[in-house]
């Protein structure tokens, strides 16, 4: 299942440990159908709190995986713009 695929995917994510996974939902992404995955966790790096986020985007046979992450103070500015970004990612 696409939930399990991307909880799966999301415990493999570089850079951080001790990751929570605080929302897993199913949405759909330019039309076709996606997964969203939450992480807070602490970044390996500079052992700081960070927050990640997962998209997978499904269809023409094949999964498209992106990841982003930042520090937790200032996220929301950061997901907005993260999501701006993977909007912006079209199939060819």
């Amino acid at each position: 299942s696409r939930e399990r695929l991307a909880r799966q995917l999301a415990a493999t994510i570089p850079g951080i440990r001790d990751g929570r996974i605080v929302s897993s939902e199913p949405l759909r992404i330019g039309g076709t159908p996606g997964y969203e995955t939450r992480v807070e966790a602490t970044s390996v790096k500079d052992d700081k709190p960070v927050n990640v986020v997962q998209w997978l985007r499904f269809g023409g046979g094949a999964t498209l995986r992106i990841i982003a992450g930042g520090a937790r103070e200032g996220w929301s500015d950061s997901f907005t713009r993260f999501r701006a970004v993977r909007d912006g990612i079209d199939r060819r």
